[in-house]
């Protein structure tokens, strides 16, 4: 079987009908996505739908096309690579699909996500291994998370609150940093919960209140207004003010002390509020006891954090050094008993399932965690795709409980229904407001290997590689039927400074696939601007026209390369043009797609929210048109006033910041049209840059 020529894809795609299925999807993933956390994934919707619409004619019908979105369509013979393989969403994709699939990525982390995401998993194993470590852990640790009633009852805590301690450097006066003194709030039932910023006293007054006075210390409490706003500090006492960050010493962050807990009731199993007590810091006492005289046999990793070749100072710049200083000693006791019973498993695939739930549980068990007042729960590190430093950090129950978010018990769970979701793998329909799973009866657990050899002799059915793709040397020539990817975005966001929080974790059970061995994942050599300098822009450049040309190497001659990209800085746009100019790659047909939906990192005012879409073929002998600079600008503005009409007419939001990014694509798009230098597509495109600003303005 090959790729036929045209593709459905490179006559049209169904942008709109596909849309609400993307807005679905991208508030929630399908369950083999949230096995554990991968940053900028592509929605599985709509890579599926590239898929299918590569492997039909351009004259497929658009019913013949959603017929094939949701049914098995068996083995199709044809090979895939994505040499930006991240998080694995087109090798799952393509996997299910019936495709025999190459995915490479240089990030260690990312590779092992994939593979787990693709092997397969006996569950029952899992569970029977899982109950072992209950057996062994579970009441040590949930003993460090009660807390003592007034009644003289016990309770288990769902959540400690944490608040950093500040000292006046002007006038030595403490103070807690609250940004405000609630710590929840009910819109439905109209009330919110507040706290006395003197005795910690909690408080239940209606929603609407902005000022309160407690009822054990008779203080008057104005609820919105707490000494810090925006990093920024404002002393009680002396009135002056500075910011946080210069507070802090390296290798000494800002101290934090408790303030207030939520637990569980032990007679009516409701979640209750109440002020920490001399019992809860004595509670959390004993468990710094217990890690100081385990301190030297526990496994926590002792690395420091790498200060070269980063893009975001933090959590450098608060004081942090070393990443077990992130973590506080009960979190660390508590993940590092796990961790020592995980390593105990024999069965190096269950072992290796276990230890990616604990690697997910991980984002939620530290002390950059904040707390979703107006939702009630915990908000993880990386929730919003960064180191985000937070004053009042929140402390989940590592073992877990009925409530409560990240616990190691929920990353278990949530790792088995990824995995059941792969042994019976669904695809939503959305239809008339309706919102249905149709099962597809696909494959999606397979052998993988990372061993070339093994691929080409069909030993299995995908290969992962975990390195560069500037030079894919293991693969053969005209091998590769279609090539489907998601390029670095340039400056956007710098995923080895993230995923390098979970490699400490992880590097030493994957040294024995012989893959990334280093300290710390690939700051340097990833492909991404870290400051915007001509040496990074130049760098980031030429990388991706090294990977473009082994895609051109290694594709068929007939076959195809798709890929996805937004960004509103042209120097990302021009390094997409050159990448595909000098290695003489066409595009076929550009079309946008909603990428991560209505909620995540992208979706904030002003932020791009679509994706476009590059059909690619190597280019064709033929006859050597001429570029007409003059008429360049009006055809590219007739081609993006076609998308706005035909989106505004199916009442889809599309704002200034994506046409602007739909723009340079569709330019990008037009230049590889022509037989044009280097030079001619930083001169078109720099002149369009300007007109565009001018046009905004």
């Amino acid at each position: 079987m090959s790729m036929p020529e045209p593709a459905r894809i490179e006559r049209d795609f169904p942008v709109e009908e596909l849309y609400p299925i993307a807005l679905c999807e991208g508030n929630k993933k399908r369950p083999v996505y949230e096995i554990h956390k991968w940053w900028a994934r592509r929605l599985g919707s709509n890579f599926r739908m590239f898929l299918k619409s590569t492997q039909h004619e351009s004259g497929t019908r658009k019913e013949a096309l959603w017929k094939s979105f949701y049914q098995n369509d068996g083995q199709q013979n044809l090979t895939l690579l994505d040499p930006f393989m991240g998080g694995g969403t087109s090798i799952v994709e393509a996997t299910k699909c019936g495709f025999r699939t190459v995915g490479v990525d240089i990030d260690p982390v990312a590779w092992f996500i994939t593979k787990k995401e693709l092997e397969i998993c006996d569950t029952e194993f899992v569970k029977k291994e899982f109950e072992s470590i209950r057996e062994k852990l579970e009441e040590t640790i949930k003993t460090f998370y009660k807390t003592k009633l007034e009644n003289g009852e016990f309770a288990e805590v769902i959540y400690h609150f944490w608040v950093d301690v500040i000292k006046c450097p002007d006038c030595n006066f403490t103070f807690e940093a609250h940004p405000h003194f609630k710590l929840y709030e009910s819109h439905k039932k109209q009330y919110q919960v507040v706290f006395c910023p003197d005795c910690h006293t909690i408080s239940e007054i209606p929603i609407d209140q902005d000022r309160s006075q407690c009822k054990k210390c008779r203080t008057n409490i104005e609820i919105n207004k707490g000494p810090i706003k925006k990093a920024i500090y404002k002393c009680p006492n002396c009135q002056s003010q500075g910011s946080i960050r210069g507070l802090s010493k390296p290798g000494v962050p800002i101290s934090k002390k408790i303030f207030a807990l939520e637990y569980l009731h032990p007679v009516t199993n409701s979640r209750e509020f109440k002020a920490a007590s001399d019992y809860d810091n004595e509670l959390f006492n004993k468990a710094c006891e217990m890690f100081d005289q385990k301190e030297k046999s526990l496994l926590f990793p002792r690395n420091p954090i790498p200060t070269e070749n980063r893009k975001d100072p933090r959590p450098l710049s608060y004081g942090y050094t070393h990443y077990y200083q992130l973590f506080n000693k009960r979190q660390l006791l508590s993940l590092s008993l796990i961790y020592d019973e995980i390593l105990k498993i024999k069965d190096v695939n269950v072992r290796e399932f276990i230890l990616l739930a604990f690697s997910d549980s991980l984002a939620s068990n530290n002390m950059l965690c904040s707390y979703a007042f107006g939702y009630r729960k915990l908000t993880p590190l990386f929730g919003l795709h960064a180191y985000r430093m937070v004053t009042r950090p929140v402390e989940g129950n590592v073992w877990g409980i009925k409530f409560g978010r990240g616990s190691f018990t929920s990353a278990i769970s949530k790792m088995l229904r990824g995995k059941e979701y792969c042994a019976n793998p669904y695809e939503l329909s959305y239809i008339n407001g309706k919102l249905k799973k149709i099962y597809t009866k696909e494959n999606l657990e397979v052998m993988v290997t990372s061993d070339p050899r093994k691929w080409y002799n069909r030993d299995a059915q995908c290969l992962l590689i975990n390195k560069s793709s500037e030079d894919l040397f293991s693969l053969q020539d005209s091998t590769i039927d279609l090539i489907l990817t998601d390029p670095p975005y340039y400056d956007n966001l710098s995923y080895s400074e993230m995923a390098d929080f979970y490699y400490v974790w992880l590097k030493d059970q994957l040294k024995e696939y012989n893959i990334w061995n280093n300290s710390s994942t690939p700051y340097k050599e990833a492909l991404f601007v870290s400051r915007k300098t001509t040496e990074e822009h130049d760098r980031y450049a030429n990388g991706l026209i090294k990977v473009f040309r082994e895609c051109k190497r290694v594709l068929k001659s007939e076959g195809l390369m798709i890929f996805t990209y937004h960004h509103k800085d042209i120097k990302a746009w021009m390094s997409v043009a050159i990448a595909l100019v000098e290695n003489g790659f066409e595009v076929t047909n550009i079309f946008p797609v909603r990428s991560e939906g209505r909620s995540g990192f992208h979706s904030s005012i002003g932020s791009i929210k679509w994706d476009s879409v590059f059909c690619c073929r190597p280019t064709k002998l033929r006859k050597k048109k001429v570029l007409k600079f003059q008429c360049f600008g009006e055809r590219i503005n007739k081609n993006l006033l076609i998308w706005k009409k035909r989106l505004e007419d199916a009442g889809i939001e599309f704002n200034k910041a994506d046409e602007k990014s739909l723009l340079f694509s569709l330019a990008v798009a037009h230049l590889t049209q022509y037989p044009v230098s280097t030079e001619n597509v930083i001169t078109v495109l720099s002149g369009l840059n300007s007109r565009s600003n001018q046009n905004i303005e």
